[in-house]
């Protein structure tokens, strides 16, 4: 009996050991951690040049980054054009069809028959008499005032319209390149963010806390607003503020340059579908280069007309790319003079 009372305090006194003995090391690892991860420091108190060094770091990391995203998002646009291409073969036929030759002759049909009309006027004065009684507009009358005597391009704009049947429409063209564009913007804000949260917890030496994210991304955009604000350089003023549809304006204008559009033209574009005006420049252009090719087979249309979309594709992404990409240099100037005016 008395063993089994021994072997029963054995028992609870080892259960109490154990039980002691774990909310012992609890405590401890609470005293010595902290009961906040993120409160403790990363290491030894380091100097100025360290901290503002390590935070160049940050910068030519968020450099790298905002790089691969505008690489993703010029893609995007290039991926838009090749998906277009299967559209070449139905556009070459329709081009070359009995309709589209029809369309091709007429405005010269248009022509003479003016011609004939206005030598009737001039040598009968009764197809004048005529013309007045159903209200209509004599040849003469058209050719004083300045009135087209015919319907003017014809083929062209049939060929237009089967662009924008087979292909793409210019209000699709604008909002490929728009989307592109202003994905990549929103991905360099999201990445400026990340790199606030980098640069902050670098300068303290520890891990910021949930709620003090927002108010280290607050803190600097604020410290580069205070740069722009004092810049005198254009480009800090251009990409300073990163509003979306702003930058994308610009950029858009650059593109649409640099694939042949005038500038001039441009500007003559309303503010509300200024996207759509462009892209149909930029149609109208490659419609153009098709108007070369009218007498050849469809076989060679379509193959013309891929090879059209290829360097259409080439250089409007390559124009993406390049002109984000300079937004990203002016912007990281912006990220490395606040971070080190950040550096306590």
């Amino acid at each position: 009996m008395k063993a089994t009372m021994s072997k029963t305090k054995f028992l609870l006194l080892s259960l109490v050991a154990v039980v002691a003995f774990s909310f012992g090391a609890i405590w401890l690892f609470q005293f010595v951690a902290g009961n906040k991860p993120y409160s403790a420091g990363w290491g030894p108190q380091r100097s100025r040049t360290e901290i503002e060094a390590a935070c160049r770091d940050h910068v030519r990391e968020a450099d790298v980054k905002a790089s691969q995203a505008i690489a993703r998002r010029s893609a995007e646009f290039s991926e838009f054009i090749q998906s277009r291409k299967p559209g070449a073969k139905p556009f070459s036929k329709d081009v070359i069809s009995w309709y589209g030759k029809w369309r091709a002759i007429k405005p010269g049909v248009d022509r003479l028959s003016s011609y004939y009309e206005t030598y009737n006027e001039l040598s009968d004065p009764t197809a004048i008499i005529w013309k007045k009684l159903w209200g209509k507009k004599t040849n003469i009358e058209k050719i004083q005032t300045g009135d087209p005597l015919f319907e003017k391009d014809t083929h062209k704009i049939f060929i237009a319209e089967m662009f924008d049947k087979h292909i793409f429409s210019s209000a699709e063209l604008a909002q490929a390149m728009e989307r592109s564009i202003e994905g990549a913007i929103k991905d360099i804000e999201a990445i400026e963010n990340e790199l606030a949260v980098a640069l902050r917890q670098e300068i303290l030496g520890r891990s910021l806390k949930p709620d003090e994210i927002p108010i280290a991304a607050e803190k600097f955009s604020a410290a580069i607003s205070k740069m722009v604000a004092a810049a005198q350089w254009d480009a800090a003023k251009t990409v300073g503020s990163l509003v979306a549809s702003e930058i994308a304006a610009q950029i858009g204008t650059q593109i649409f340059i640099r694939l042949g559009v005038s500038a001039g033209i441009l500007t003559t574009g309303a503010a509300n579908s200024w996207w759509s005006f462009g892209a149909t420049l930029v149609i109208g252009i490659v419609v153009d280069i098709i108007w070369e090719w009218i007498d050849d087979p469809a076989g060679d249309i379509e193959r013309e007309m891929i090879r059209a979309l290829d360097s259409l594709s080439s250089e409007a992404s390559s124009a993406i790319k390049d002109e984000m990409n300079e937004v990203v240099a002016q912007r990281s100037k912006l990220w490395e003079q606040a971070a080190k005016e950040m550096v306590p």
